[in-house]
């Protein structure tokens, strides 16, 4: 029980603001300057991000090369992510392009953990792996 307030519920209401971001960046995504809308929100969210670490978790980041690498790999594919996402949501429905954004993530990132953390997979995380394949397999034939 306690994992429903740990990972777990972090996971979900992580989720619901991102369901909210999502809403949000699709109410906005005809205007012409919806990248910069973009930039902003990830500006003030880096700032607040670093905030929380000093002021709560007493942590002060190590400014050294691989910090410095991995920061600047992060932000290159989060450009490629905001703009690839911006440009989706601005021609096609949010009810479209997030669940099959969503699931390519989910699937990649789960073969990643396997591939490069040796994470094991159980068969029923593999048949929910497959469920997800073909749901957005379904949402994408049916766009």
């Amino acid at each position: 029980m306690s994992m429903l307030y740990g990972w777990l519920g972090l996971t979900f209401l992580g989720g619901l603001a991102n369901a909210g971001v999502v809403v949000l960046w699709k109410h906005m995504a005809s205007r012409p300057d919806i990248l910069a809308i973009v930039a902003l929100n990830s500006l003030i969210s880096g700032v607040l991000i670093l905030a929380y670490m000093g002021l709560f978790l007493k942590i002060r980041p190590v400014l050294d090369a691989p910090f410095w690498q991995v920061a600047v790999g992060m932000g290159l594919l989060s450009a490629v992510i905001i703009i690839c996402f911006s440009v989706a949501l601005a021609s096609g429905p949010v009810s479209y392009v997030n669940p099959i954004f969503g699931g390519v993530l989910n699937v990649t990132v789960v073969v990643l953990g396997v591939l490069l953390f040796a994470e094991k997979l159980t068969l029923l995380s593999t048949i929910g792996i497959m469920a997800v394949i073909v749901g957005v397999i379904c949402i994408a034939m049916g766009g």
